[in-house]
């Protein structure tokens, strides 16, 4: 079988929300005061100190909780010192993606072809969300990069077991028939965390995996246009969407740049989410005073492509983070943000710690095992494309499945709302809006003009 491929691959990175179960011998989180670094910067002349740039020594977050007294931000996560450490600046550049220049786009970046790539062999590669000139910038476009080097047998993964994608293809052409198929197949990168809880003056997230979701854009068979792309299936596209998921852990920890997107997208999350809460975080010397670093960041790259006898393969796409939120009124965090708060030893305290015992019976529940989280962020990044390609009806499908497993989604409801608006189906809209605004009153969402229906 002669296969002509086209691989986008497109980082939609849509990490929930989510707290920690209890395992049987507890655990010890830390916990970080951006009002306590702030005051430590302003009295300090020297702008890189260790503890307040690496955030205490936390490489896994967990959360971030207002202090409701003082307003203070406080970042909670773990030391786990085969992490690469988290940094303040890129911590500090997503709060300003959400607080300061309020994107409705999640921060990110694309690699697209352009008129000259044929002759030149450059794609033009732009950020957005206000992130150029970032590590944030940088590691987005390193890690994707990576991913599609991999992807295309370019690069090994260094990790056993991961079917790449160039690979499938040569083997499904192998195997197949004397067809001519021509396929266009995208993937979609994302970071899923298995359950999600939003906690009143608070977010808390678990685990963050990198899952793929893989769509047919286009195909032909034998020049003749496939019809029904919901029925049509590329196998190595799948292959490669599931083995890349599986195997995602392993290839965080062999390769450094996708480690630090798992925390950077965590960040990302979080700071979304934060937007939610009551009261509001205390963040203007963050928004305005403080010097993020300029980090050098391409703005073109090689275009990727593989070929053999019968095959040729060109990658172009990019990492866009966007965070699902949804909240859930199973589980109670009231107890672990009181933990956190009440044990800082003095109102300057810039790192402590906090021991968590299984007594404390903090814990989520809600969507149970993270196979059900899967499906429901897969639904819910499928719906996010369809609305982009003005499929109206099959995004409003896609976020009701949703819905209805999350019923606590403000978002969610909005989503659809917005969709129905986008058809003309107003009073449907209006509904859907004021669901979502009885699900959360704080729904940070653009403002809606619905006109009455004559």
């Amino acid at each position: 079988m002669n296969v002509s491929r086209i691989i986008v691959i497109f980082g939609l990175l849509a990490a929930a929300l989510t707290a920690a179960g209890q395992d049987p011998g507890g655990k010890v989180f830390s916990a970080f005061s951006l009002g306590a670094a702030e005051g430590r910067l302003r009295a300090s002349s020297n702008a890189k100190l260790d503890a307040v740039q690496f955030l205490g020594g936390i490489t896994r977050v967990k959360g971030l909780i207002v202090d409701p007294a003082i307003g203070d931000c406080i970042l909670i996560g773990e030391a786990d010192p085969s992490s690469p450490p988290l940094r303040l600046d890129d911590l500090v550049v997503l709060l300003r993606t959400v607080f300061l220049y309020q994107d409705s786009e999640a921060p990110g970046v694309t690699i697209d072809p352009n008129p000259d790539s044929p002759r030149t062999g450059k794609q033009i590669v732009r950020y957005f969300g206000h992130i150029e000139g970032t590590h944030v910038a940088a590691v987005c476009f390193d890690s994707d990069y990576l991913m599609k080097r991999i992807g295309l047998g370019l690069e090994p993964p260094r990790v056993g077991g991961v079917i790449v994608y160039w690979d499938a293809v040569k083997e499904d052409a192998r195997n197949g028939t004397a067809q001519t198929t021509e396929v266009v197949s995208r993937f979609w990168f994302y970071p899923v965390i298995a359950r999600v809880i939003s906690v009143g003056n608070g977010v808390l997230l678990d685990r963050c995996e990198l899952a793929v979701l893989t769509e047919v854009l286009a195909a032909t068979v034998d020049g003749a246009p496939v019809r029904d792309l919901d029925r049509f299936c590329d196998g190595p596209a799948d292959t490669y969407s599931k083995s890349f998921s599986s195997h995602f852990d392993a290839l965080a920890g062999a390769w450094t740049s996708i480690d630090e997107l798992r925390g950077i997208t965590a960040f990302s999350a979080l700071c979304r989410g934060l937007a939610r809460t009551e009261p509001a975080p205390r963040l203007d010397y963050w928004m305005h005073e403080y010097e993020v670093p300029v980090v050098p960041t391409t703005t073109e790259a090689d275009v990727l492509g593989n070929t053999s006898a019968e095959l040729g393969v060109e990658v172009y796409g990019g990492v866009c983070l966007e965070a699902l939120s949804l909240r859930l009124k199973d589980g109670d965090l009231t107890a672990f943000s009181n933990a956190i708060i009440e044990s800082r030893p003095s109102a300057d305290a810039l790192t402590w710690s906090v021991a968590v015992s299984p007594d404390n019976e903090i814990r989520a529940l809600g969507l149970g095992d993270g196979a059900a989280m899967y499906s429901v962020v897969e639904a819910y990044s499928r719906g996010d494309h369809l609305f982009r390609a003005k499929d109206y009806d099959h995004a409003i499908a896609c976020w009701l499945e949703v819905a209805r497993q999350c019923p606590e989604s403000g978002e969610v409801f909005w989503r659809i709302g917005r969709a129905f608006e986008r058809k003309g189906m107003v009073a449907c809209a209006a509904d859907y809006y004021t669901k979502a605004l009885e699900q959360d009153p704080f729904l940070n969402c653009p403002a809606v003009l619905i006109v009455e229906e004559k």
